[in-house]
């Protein structure tokens, strides 16, 4: 799985069309595929990612720093995924929780500011024991839950 970062403060959805063979009178049969990400952390499916990350719009959004890669898929010589041993078995919320772990409390903060997704806030924080992040995941999920309890 792919570990894509959102800054921005809205969803954004990346699609790309993939030709699947032939109809019955020879044309070509395309299934569209679609990405969406939530404002922070995303986990998105290796297949979906190879897809799509050559789109022009998505480039220029990882060029202007409105996305970043945290984690890609690693491929062998033929193109096919590697699977890394440490993390082969974690759920998408195990792997998110990892990658906040990795990074330095000043880097993490904006980050943690920009994730409106409960689950994978309250997976680092259930994963990560330094004082600073979990007092940002603390205030953002007020801000997050707050905003949900006025729109009810």
């Amino acid at each position: 799985m792919a570990l894509i970062a959102n800054r921005e403060a809205r969803y954004y959805t990346c699609a790309h069309n993939r030709i699947v063979g032939k109809d019955a009178h020879g044309n070509a049969r395309i299934v569209p595929v679609k990405m969406i990400l939530k404002p922070g952390v995303n986990d998105v499916k290796d297949a979906t990612w190879l897809l799509v990350r050559t789109n022009a719009g998505l480039q220029r959004r990882l060029r202007s720093g409105m996305l970043e890669v945290l984690e890609e898929p690693e491929l062998d010589n033929e193109g096919e995924v590697l699977i890394k041993d440490d993390l082969a078995d974690a759920t998408p919320t195990e792997r998110i929780a990892a990658s906040l772990g990795e990074m330095t409390i000043k880097s993490a903060k904006p980050l943690i500011r920009e994730t409106v997704d409960v689950a994978t806030l309250e997976a680092w924080y259930e994963a990560d024991e330094r004082k600073g992040i979990r007092d940002a995941i603390e205030l953002q999920l007020v801000k997050v839950t707050k905003k949900s309890t006025d729109k009810d």
